[in-house]
């Protein structure tokens, strides 16, 4: 049966020992935080896990440590968000080795090519892997903004295509996807704070950075939607937005990286070019993890 990501899924972050060196024991204890809270599945090395500043064997490493940990109990969705397409393919099928239950692709950034060229692209990744397989799309990030046409054309033309992190944060984005594509391709809202909005419309869940911190605000929101308590999810989407705002405010995932710190999770400092946070911005993840009752 073919996977379709559903639920809270984490975007992990890559955990650094204090030497800029991956480190398997502090990856190993944010998997187990992530368990415990009861969090439907990871996504590591994808945008909150620094994936341009890993190598390959890194990439491979820090999967085959999730998935070892996680040990059969939730999905683990590589990301794999690269240019080059010969090395997305190799990461691609050492994560189905080692137990993967999808990848996450994202176009192809500073080479400004065309939505065809990006189609082919991710039609012949599908075709040399085998391999269910996650569209990103994140202009901000890559560069093109993958149109919701654009979308619904993968999902019904390349089967191994089985949903997509939407992060355009275009709510009328997300509206013609769920419309329009297969009932079976799920659709995960990428911003945490446009959540309770997006399953509202008949988004499938969210691939969250946040949840780093907070995973059981997220299953609590997640759980009161579920049951139909619409106030209650809506009450704490509202309550993480000035953490969602504070976690963004420098470079991806520096701050948040600062905030796992402060709580007592250290993952290491983010790689440069990615440095640590400002002054002003400590000030503000401390008082946002005050409230919180975090710190």
């Amino acid at each position: 049966m073919t996977y379709r990501p559903t639920g809270i899924i984490t975007a992990l972050v890559t955990a650094f020992d204090d030497e800029g060196q991956l480190s398997e024991e502090r990856l190993r204890k944010s998997v187990q935080f992530q368990i415990a809270h009861g969090i439907h599945g990871l996504c590591p090395t994808g945008g909150t896990g620094e994936p341009l500043s890993l190598s390959e064997d890194e990439y491979n490493r820090a999967l085959e440590i999730v998935i070892d940990e996680v040990k059969g109990r939730i999905p683990v969705i590589a990301g794999v968000l690269l240019v080059d397409q010969a090395m997305t393919i190799r990461i691609i099928k050492h994560a189905a080795r080692v137990g993967a239950a999808a990848a996450m692709l994202i176009p192809p950034y500073f080479v400004r090519t065309s939505q065809r060229q990006v189609f082919k692209h991710f039609s012949d990744i599908a075709a040399r892997t085998n391999f269910p397989l996650l569209v990103f799309n994140t202009p901000s990030r890559s560069g093109v903004n993958l149109e919701p046409d654009f979308i619904v054309r993968l999902a019904k033309e390349v089967d191994a295509f089985v949903g997509v992190k939407e992060g355009s944060t275009s709510l009328a984005a997300v509206q013609c996807i769920i419309r329009d594509a297969p009932p079976e391709f799920c659709v995960l809202q990428a911003s945490d704070a446009l959540q309770v909005v997006t399953w509202a419309m008949g988004g499938k869940g969210g691939i969250v950075a946040i949840a780093n911190l907070i995973p059981d605000i997220f299953m609590e929101m997640w759980n009161a939607f579920q049951r139909g308590d619409l106030a209650r999810a809506r009450e704490l989407q509202l309550q993480i937005l000035p953490l969602n705002a504070v976690t963004y405010a420098e470079g991806h995932p520096g701050p948040l990286k600062r905030a796992l710190e402060l709580v007592g999770r250290p993952a290491g400092s983010p790689r440069p070019p990615i440095y640590p946070v400002m002054e002003e911005t400590e000030k503000k993840l401390q008082a946002v993890l005050k409230d919180l009752k975090l710190l």
